[in-house]
């Protein structure tokens, strides 16, 4: 009896499940319904969302109008080449094709090609050559004027002109020569030198005769200048000196010690490169706010004789 009881209750599961596989595709249709979700509204929900990007959009509006660049050609910069004719004096053609006087254009072109080698056979003169009323230092030649050739209303006098133009004299312009200070260490008072800037060396060497042999050592170093000779450093200070360029900027370096002819110190590119807000300029040196002119004044300690070892 038992027996029958469970077998009467399998067939009626059966049965059951048999009607849910045919008749559970509506309902499934029927729970997709957005009124019959049930809607997670916990802070803490872990629900993926259908819509992976969230950004607002903005829509245009009606009546708003596109923005537009505008541009315009840029004016020619650069060297313009002259259109002034020497004969006539009047822009818009050269000395070679003036109307006015062609024998006369044409001799005195050929003057100034003979005179300039330098010049290409089809370069024009006008854009080299410019004309002067009077001689001053600027002046590279002087040709001489055809009474033949002037105008009538036009007759000038070319007998002041001489004959060969004196130079005068040039200024003589002294090297890059800084006036710094050199530090033996922290504490001791700064001496003054002048250091001669030099960007085309290799390792700073400075006269030993500016600090006290105790701060130098013996140690050999080889280099080979300008003209091809060899020559040895035999000193090397013991520990890093300073070079104070400014009150506010001391530069801590190992520099040679080596008799120099006619400096006290010489700066060379391995102080340069760790130096990044220094400047050289042609009369002076800077360092962000600070300044300093070069000066006329080489050196301030003279040259002696000083033996390798100490």
């Amino acid at each position: 009896m038992y027996a029958l009881s469970s077998l009467d209750k399998l067939c009626a599961t059966q049965r059951f499940f048999s009607k849910m596989l045919t008749e559970g595709k509506n309902l499934q249709s029927q729970c997709r319904q957005p009124s019959l979700q049930i809607k997670c509204k916990s802070s803490s929900c872990t629900c993926r969302t259908k819509k992976k990007n969230h950004f607002k959009r903005f829509k245009n509006k009606k009546g708003r109008s596109k923005r537009f660049k505008f541009f315009r050609k840029k004016t020619k910069r650069g060297w313009n080449k002259s259109q002034h004719c020497y004969i006539c004096g009047k822009p818009g053609h050269y000395a070679k094709k003036c109307p006015n006087k062609k024998a006369k254009s044409a001799r005195l072109v050929q003057q100034l090609r003979d005179i300039a080698d330098e010049v290409p056979s089809d370069a024009d003169i006008e854009s080299i050559f410019s004309e002067q009323d009077q001689t001053d230092p600027s002046t590279t030649f002087v040709l001489q004027e055809d009474i033949s050739d002037s105008e009538s209303s036009g007759s000038s006098d070319y007998s002041s002109v001489p004959e060969a133009y004196q130079a005068i004299p040039l200024v003589p312009q002294f090297g890059p020569h800084a006036p710094v200070w050199i530090r033996p260490d922290k504490y001791s008072n700064p001496v003054d030198v002048i250091a001669y800037l030099d960007t085309g060396s290799h390792n700073t060497m400075m006269n030993p005769t500016i600090l006290p042999p105790e701060y130098w050592k013996s140690q050999e170093h080889h280099f080979r200048a300008a003209d091809g000779k060899v020559f040895a450093t035999h000193l090397i200070s013991k520990k890093k000196i300073g070079i104070q360029f400014f009150p506010s900027f001391t530069l801590w370096v190992h520099v040679l010690g080596t008799p120099l002819p006619d400096k006290d110190i010489l700066l060379s590119w391995d102080v340069f490169c760790q130096c990044k807000s220094l400047r050289i300029l042609p009369s002076e040196i800077r360092y962000k706010k600070n300044f300093k002119a070069f000066s006329d004044i080489p050196k301030i300690f003279k040259l002696s004789t000083i033996q390798a070892p100490f």
